[in-house]
């Protein structure tokens, strides 16, 4: 697998949606949101992002969601400004959806055999996500910039 060094990710003008799903529900989640975004006369512009943390058998999510138009906060959603990741590695996973937590332990171990130190939890740019087993997904961890 291939892993890039010191990549950049900046977005602006996001929404942001957390929640608490079922791991085997993500790509329904991702679905809907891509689905009911315009509901908000608001449209997706560019790749969605989402963060998880396991919370026993399901995953505390964020997802992020750059968008056109003018969005306000709400009950549901925070709007975000500006996202910018900087100096982060970045592997691809393709592949089943359900098989992505594989691909996150070999970048962590990357970055551990590299003597690096993560200042991130693990994003997750969505490239292509048809199905839960044909999906593209590009993985994001930001790293200190300092050598101790």
């Amino acid at each position: 697998m291939q892993i890039l060094e010191h990549q950049c990710l900046h977005l602006n003008n996001l929404i942001s949606y957390e929640t608490i799903v079922e791991k085997k529900r993500l790509n329904e989640l991702i679905k809907h949101i891509k689905d009911n975004v315009n509901s908000l006369q608001l449209y997706i512009k560019d790749n969605i992002l989402f963060t998880a943390s396991p919370v026993n058998d399901k995953l505390n999510i964020e997802v992020l969601v750059p968008v056109t138009g003018e969005a306000h906060d709400c009950e549901n959603y925070r709007v975000k400004s500006i996202y910018k990741l900087n100096n982060a590695v970045v592997i691809r996973h393709e592949g089943c959806l359900s098989e992505i937590e594989g691909t996150i332990d070999f970048l962590n171990q990357y970055i551990k055999n590299k003597n690096y130190q993560s200042i991130t939890a693990p994003y997750c740019r969505i490239i292509r996500s048809d199905t839960d087993r044909d999906s593209i997904i590009d993985i994001y961890i930001g790293l200190n910039n300092n050598v101790l």
